[in-house]
C-alpha cells in the first residue's frame, strides 16, 4: 500500500485506515521534531550542530550494506472492534508523544516535564537525555517532520499489553537552529526519510510509548 505522509495534526476517530491514521488523523500525518531519532548526521558536521542524540540513526558505515531486504509486513490489527478501538489509543498516545517532543526541543527553556505523560523507559530517558543534549549545546529543533504511523500488531493477552507501531519518517523539514539566533546548524549530511518502529505498553496511566528504534537503512 502506497504511504501518505503529512504534517501531524490531533487523531480523528473517523479518520482512519487499517491500524493506521488517514487525512487529519495521527497515522498519516504527524508533526514531530523528535531530537531522539531525527536529523541523522555522518561524523562532518555543521559548526555547533548535535550529532549524537541517543536513539537518533547514524549513516550506516561506510562500506556497509544497506538495510533493505526486509519489507514491511502487514498489519494484523482490523479497524473495528476491540483491537481497532485500541489501535486508535495507541495511535493518539503517539501522537501526543511526538507533539510533546515537538515542544519540548522548540524551547531551549523548557523543562521537558510533559513529556512523561506520553512515555516511559529507554523513550523517556532518551527524550529527556537528548533535551539536555540540545540545551547544553545551545540548540534547540524547528520545523516539522512528518510521519505516517500505523499499528502493525496488538499483543492484548500479554502482561503487560503491548502495541507495535511502523512509521515512516521524514524529516526533510526539521531542523537543527542555534537558540540565540535561530541560525540553522544541520549536520552537512543527514538522512532524511526512514523507517521508525515503537513499542506502546499499557500501564496504569494509560498507553504509554516505552521504546524507538530507527532503522536507517529502510526506506519507506
Amino acid at each position: 500500500m502506497r504511504r501518505h505522509v503529512h504534517a501531524l495534526r490531533p487523531p480523528a476517530a473517523d479518520q482512519r485506515r487499517r491500524g493506521r491514521g488517514s487525512g487529519g488523523g495521527f497515522g498519516a500525518s504527524l508533526v514531530l521534531p523528535l531530537a531522539a531519532l531525527l536529523l541523522a548526521g555522518c561524523a562532518d558536521s555543521g559548526a555547533g550542530s548535535v550529532d549524537h542524540l541517543d536513539n537518533r540513526p547514524a549513516t550506516p558505515a561506510a562500506g556497509a550494506a544497506p538495510d533493505t531486504s526486509a519489507a514491511p509486513a502487514p498489519s494484523t490489527v482490523p479497524d473495528t472492534g476491540r483491537e481497532g478501538a485500541v489501535a486508535r489509543q495507541v495511535l493518539a498516545r503517539y501522537t501526543g508523544w511526538w507533539q510533546a517532543q515537538t515542544t519540548a526541543y522548540a524551547d531551549s527553556s523548557r523543562s521537558g516535564a510533559g513529556l512523561s505523560l506520553f512515555a516511559t523507559g529507554s523513550a523517556l530517558s532518551s527524550a529527556l537525555a537528548n533535551l539536555h543534549r540540545l540545551r547544553e549545546a545551545g540548540m534547540v529543533m524547528q520545523g516539522q517532520p512528518r510521519s505516517d504511523a500505523r499499528v502493525m500488531a496488538l499483543h492484548l493477552t500479554s502482561s503487560p499489553q503491548t502495541a507495535a507501531i511502523e512509521d515512516c519518517l521524514d524529516v526533510s523539514g526539521w531542523h537543527q537552529a542555534d537558540a540565540h539566533t535561530k541560525q540553522l546548524r544541520d549536520p552537512r549530511q543527514r538522512l532524511s526519510r526512514y523507517v521508525v518502529t515503537a513499542t506502546a505498553t499499557s500501564t496504569s496511566a494509560g498507553w504509554l510509548i516505552s521504546d524507538l528504534k530507527a532503522h536507517t537503512g529502510q526506506s519507506c
